[in-house]
């Protein structure tokens, strides 16, 4: 069984946040392809690990090769009635970071 048709959306700040991160433009297409494209095809396979049951997800990925390779985890709300999901938290750590 497949996943019904998802759009993502992000919350005001997060976009905001989101602006400030130093990445290059190569790291952000990619980031956006991840989360406006291949999370919305297949969240069934991208958001496995539950923050709070029943609908807040977690989906992590990395960008870049070490030494520079950058962590993006997000918090993403899954709202199936509406088809959405909802990105409502970010963070990006940078290899070598605590």
């Amino acid at each position: 069984m497949s996943s019904p048709s998802y759009k993502t959306r992000l919350a005001h700040d997060v976009q905001s946040k989101m602006r400030g991160w130093a990445l290059t433009r190569e790291e952000r297409i990619s980031m956006w392809t991840r989360l406006l494209t291949e999370l919305p095809s297949t969240p069934d396979r991208l958001l496995h690990e539950a923050i709070q049951r029943p609908n807040l997800w977690a989906y992590r990925f990395s960008l870049g090769q070490p030494p520079r390779r950058q962590f993006l985890n997000f918090a993403v709300e899954r709202r199936d009635y509406a088809g959405e999901l909802y990105i409502v938290a970010a963070t990006i750590v940078a290899e070598g970071e605590e």
